[in-house]
């Protein structure tokens, strides 16, 4: 018997043979730990880190590969030796395994709190040069508004709420673990600042493999300080192990055009009055005074005389706005270079991108040059380095509102009879002698400074990064990691002289230097302590060094000669300016552990401890150590239960967190009261002069600013990942703001740097994912994203109820934080004023007036700030809640996509908006101007009470005459009208209709209007997103003798499908991007963009 086992065996042996093989993604990247199983036996084996396997199968034996996020794949061995296998993408399985804290990949089954990770793919194809704006609508609980300055301009990321009180609540961007300073940018209060944008522009989408979201202070804990407001992690692409060498070439070509703007009327043009001014040969002529007002006649085509002496006819101008803009341009191309052995691999790529904005001369050029490399020098020890080389040049950003920007202007000061094409031509804003044309009639100006004023600023940005692994045993590992990112920027100011000859002319050069560098080492332990019982744990420290500064040279008393823009051109001497902006150590420690129970309880802790230079005082001292733990759990309870077989998977998650928050380099060290200089008093006397050494005065016990946040969720899934539902609950409090505080001027200082406060953030999360059809040949996922939060200022410090985050139209309006209300509440002093009535002794009484619209007089709008009124609440910037709905359908090669994007609630105030109003462009200004637009009939009387004319362009104020007036009738009898309503007032014959343009341009002028007339509830609903592509059968490509070929067609940003905004205004277009903006000042036109993109791999 045992001979006849023995033969048996040997027999069975030596129809076993040994294949090997190499496992890969669709870009052929190589799949560590794999887990490849010989069907219908125990016998299995993993690919190793490169991929690679080994494994002994019988003859015509079949292998079954099985990785999280990807579909298992079945295949015969048959004649086969060794083989390439390609796992196929599991789109419902995909973000199985993500990108956390410090760039560690981890099952999201493992994790207890809420990351999402989007394929870098999903965002290239999209062609935005600022890549995180294309994180719009694909990630619940991230809001991102767009830049409205051209194509390199900066866009406002913001994840779970507003967290601290500084402009600044951008989220941290990492790129292979180095941090990319994502500052904000834009506009102050009058919206006229050019905006270059910050670091993201300089990233390029084409080499991310993904992008991680780490919302909750659980997941960003371990990257300390930095992590207050979440963090998005961007891991690039590597090489892999393969035959030859792999070329991919991609280009993605995408035109974006102005398509339309405000709601502009078409009927009346050029004046006011509805008149003409009269000619000496009886001609009609455009009014000089008012050529800029659009209250003029009817544009009934006929022939009158322009400002200039010219004869043109006075007809509608609809696109006159549009004329001024131009056809957009992306065009980024991207070749790929990547291969590799066993021990080393390679990628590199090089990106040009070449973009245009709408706005006349605004441009963005961009080169990028990647390479990363792996080698493995021993079976202990591997390298992984990387380094990126970046030169871009912005020209010409678009004013971002205010006087210099183009939508703005056609609201402020251009007429709808304004032929935009003939006053666009250079000699028509170019006077003979040299300038600004005299006598400008309309905005030559503005187009005098668009088109021969110049800024340029060019980048070199360079990073790199070395990351050293030893494996010390089979448990432990050793991390040493080293990044730098230099940033090089070069900015040149040309201004040509506006008056006679081009004199008057300026010019500048800044040049700013932005250096940093970082060390880490991370000793990991993994160990399996039980069947039952995994455990991990790890250790490290941090250090991170900052250092900001600049140089800025410019002209004084104006250039010698124009069109030499050159300091040595300068009238008097240049002046030279030299600053050390910020210089900033950071030092931690850290920690974390992993405990796994039976693949289905999974525990987490992480705790950090952080001393930052930016907290210590020049003699040492100062509260600049901080610590902050966290604790996570997870559970996936379909691990532990037998439940129904259209339960796929089941998992409950919980996590609380504490992080902390310095503030900015130097803040520690201003205010002090310090000797300035002697001066001499009248009988000659040296007395020594004392004064604080900056406006602001600083605190000896600054303390960093702390968060501490909690959060639970659901992730479950049924009929085999068809349908998925992931919930989030999360709820955070931030204490201890450092926040600069204004003071009286008396004290010698304007403000005070102080902690202070407590600010809440809570809400909701909701993904939805399903596939309503599945067949072979064709699919339909869905995507729909919900997040609602709910912001809440519980306290700032003794005494102060609020605090001015942002000014808008100048000092008018304003967003504060205000004690009991939400982050963002919008205040002015020019809101309506409201009736209260009051007795003799000036005490409020009840009336039924009380609480409606005042007016004077003469029926104009009283100003709250008149009425002793003040600040008034009239709306708060946050929204009700987020959505988004994603679709994708396959049909065999073929795949159709799109994306719609919602946001409800929440207002915002826009000044093209008030203005478009005051001087009659919008459509919204046409009712009651004549007969025939519903104008009411208003008479004219004369001392004696006779009428003395009749027009038809009349219109009724809401509101009550304010307590005290009397007004005489055309009679002369005195009225006490305290409370009255204006209708009732002209129901009685007291007074008579307003007219329809005094109306409009009392409540919307710059010296009388009221400002909560233009703030609105901001609800819109966009196509945000739509894509067409075909992916080339290999039938095709292998006769090319291709890998792989796909054409795409792609829109973004198409239309609204709905927008609240009175006007039709652009909902989107916020002057800056910090976190108290609410404000719009002409922002940009509605615009989308459509291209195409191919990409070839060889």
């Amino acid at each position: 018997m045992f001979l006849t086992l023995l033969l048996c065996s040997t027999f069975a042996m030596a129809q076993n043979k040994k294949v090997t093989g190499v496992v890969t993604d669709k870009n052929y990247q190589p799949l560590p730990a794999v887990s490849i199983q010989v069907v219908g036996s125990a016998q299995g084996t993993v690919s190793d880190e490169n991929g690679k396997f080994t494994i002994s199968v019988p003859e015509n034996g079949k292998l079954s590969f099985s990785f999280i996020g990807f579909k298992t794949t079945v295949i015969t061995v048959s004649q086969k030796t060794s083989m390439n296998v390609i796992l196929e993408e599991d789109e419902k399985t995909l973000g199985e395994v993500v990108v956390t804290a410090l760039g560690i990949k981890r099952e999201t089954k493992k994790l207890g709190f809420s990351v999402t990770e989007v394929k870098g793919d999903e965002l290239a194809k999209s062609n935005q040069v600022n890549p995180i704006a294309a994180l719009q609508g694909k990630v619940a609980g991230v809001n991102i508004n767009m830049g409205a300055g051209g194509p390199q301009s900066s866009s406002r990321i913001n994840i779970r709420g507003n967290t601290s009180l500084a402009g600044n609540n951008q989220p941290t961007i990492v790129v292979d673990g180095i941090i990319i300073d994502n500052v904000t940018t834009g506009a102050g209060e009058w919206g006229g600042a050019s905006d270059f944008g910050n670091e993201m522009k300089n990233l390029n989408p084409d080499d991310f493999e993904s992008v991680s979201v780490l919302k909750g202070a659980a997941a960003t804990a371990l990257y300390g300080s930095r992590a207050g407001n979440g963090v998005i992690v961007i891991t690039t692409k590597k090489g892999s192990a393969r035959k030859g060498l792999g070329i991919n070439f991609s280009n993605t070509s995408s035109f974006e055009n102005a398509y339309s703007g405000l709601d502009f009327q078409n009927i009346y043009g050029s004046g006011s009055k509805g008149k003409f001014a009269n000619g000496t040969d009886g001609m009609d002529e455009i009014d000089p005074n008012n050529s800029w007002r659009s209250w003029g006649p009817r544009m009934d085509g006929r022939e009158v005389r322009e400002t200039d002496g010219s004869i043109i006819k006075f007809s509608p101008q609809p696109n006159n706005y549009l004329d001024a803009y131009e056809t957009g341009k992306v065009i980024n191309s991207n070749l790929s270079m990547e291969g590799g052995n066993e021990n080393t691999t390679f990628r590199f790529s090089y990106s040009n991108l070449a973009s245009s904005g709408i706005t006349p001369k605004n441009n963005f050029d961009r080169n990028n040059f990647n390479l990363r490399a792996t080698h493995k020098l021993s079976k202990y020890v591997s390298l992984d380095a990387g380094i990126t080389y970046v030169r871009s040049q912005a020209d010409n950003p678009a004013r971002q509102g205010g006087n210099d920007n183009i939508m703005f202007k056609y609201a402020y000061e251009l007429p709808r009879s304004y032929q935009t094409n003939y006053w666009l031509q250079r000699d028509q804003y170019i006077d003979p002698k040299g300038g600004v044309i005299e006598n400008d009639p309309y905005a030559a100006y503005y187009w005098f400074e668009l088109f021969e004023n110049n800024n340029f600023q060019k980048e070199d940005n360079l990073r790199a990064n070395l990351g050293i692994t030893g494996n010390l045993t089979n448990w432990l590992t050793l991390n040493l990691k080293g990044n730098i990112a230099n940033l090089y920027a070069n900015t040149e100011t040309q201004t040509l002289g506006p008056k006679i000859g081009f004199s008057d002319g300026y010019y500048e050069k800044y040049q700013a230097e932005k250096k940093q560098y970082q060390l880490q080492g991370i000793l990991t332990a993994n160990k399996q302590l039980t069947n039952d019982l995994d455990f991990g744990a790890s250790l490290g420290g941090e250090i991170w060094n900052y250092d900001d500064r600049h140089v800025r040279a410019y002209s004084d008393g104006g250039l010698k000669a124009p069109f030499q823009f050159t300091l040595s051109n300068s009238v008097k001497n240049a002046k030279v300016e030299e600053k050390v902006d910020g210089k900033k150590r950071m030092n931690a420690v850290f920690g974390f552990a992993n405990l796994a129970y039976k693949k289905m309880l999974f525990l987490d802790l992480t705790a950090r401890n952080d001393w930052s230079s930016a907290l210590t005082y020049t003699d040492g001292s100062g509260t600049n150590s901080y610590f902050y733990p966290s604790a996570s759990l997870s559970w996936v309870f379909t691990e532990a239960f037998h439940l129904p077989t259209y339960f796929s998977f089941g998992k409950l998650r919980a996590s609380w967190a504490k992080v902390g928050k310095d503030t900015k380099a130097y803040d520690t060290n201003i205010g002090n009261y310090i000797f300035i200089d002697n001066y001499k008093d009248r009988e000659d006397n040296s007395i020594p002069r004392y004064g604080f050494d900056s406006p602001g005065i600083g605190n000896l016990n600054l303390k960093p600013e702390i968060t501490k946040s909690i959060e639970v969720g659901a992730d479950v899934r049924f009929f085999n990942d068809r349908l998925g539902l992931d919930v989030s609950y999360y709820k955070s409090n931030t204490y201890d703001q450092i926040m600069k505080l204004d003071i009286p001027q008396e004290s010698g200082a304007t403000s005070k740097i102080i902690n202070a406060g407590n600010i809440q953030n809570q809400g909701i999360e909701v993904l939805l994912r399903g596939t309503p059809v599945r067949t072979k040949e064709f699919s339909w996922d869905a995507t729909l994203t919900f997040t609602r939060n709910r912001n809440k200022i519980i306290e700032l410090t003794e005494g102060v109820s609020q605090y001015v985050l942002e000014w808008g139209m100048g000092n008018d309006v304003q967003t504060v934080a205000e004690v009991g209300s939400a982050y963002g509440e919008i205040k002015t002093k020019y809101a309506y004023a409201r009736y209260q009535q009051k007795d003799a002794n000036g005490n409020p009484v009840s009336h039924a007036s009380n609480g409606q619209k005042v007016l004077k007089a003469d029926g104009y709008y009283m100003r709250s700030e008149a009425m002793g009124q003040g600040y008034l609440p009239v709306g708060n910037m946050q929204p009700d809640f987020l959505s988004s709905l994603t679709n994708s359908f396959n049909y065999k090669n073929f795949n159709l996509g799109f994306m719609l994007d919602a946001r409800v609630g929440g207002d915002m105030l826009s000044a093209t908006y008030n203005y478009g109003i005051w001087n009659g462009v919008l459509q919204e200004t046409v009712k009651g101007r004549d007969k025939e637009t519903g104008g009411l009939e208003r008479k004219t009387f004369d001392a004696s009470g006779n009428v003395t004319g009749t027009f038809y362009d009349g219109m009724i104020p809401e509101g009550v005459f304010a307590q005290g007036i009397k007004i005489k009738d055309p009679k002369g009898v005195e009225h006490d009208v305290s409370g009255m309503s204006f209708e009732e007032a002209y129901k009685q014959g007291i007074v008579q209709p307003i007219t329809t343009e005094n109306y409009y341009r009392n409540l919307a002028s710059w010296g009388t209007g009221i400002r909560e007339h233009a703030v609105f509830e901001s609800t819109w609903v966009a196509m945000r997103e739509l894509s067409l592509g075909y992916t080339f059968p290999k039938s095709i490509t292998n006769r090319l003798r291709l890998n792989n070929l796909r054409l795409s067609l792609i829109g973004r940003n198409l239309f609204y499908l709905y927008n609240s905004a009175p006007g039709n205004v652009n909902p989107e277009g916020l002057y800056n991007n910090r976190a108290g903006s609410a404000f719009e000042y002409g922002g940009m036109p509605f615009t989308r963009s459509l291209g195409f993109s191919i990409n070839v791999g060889l």
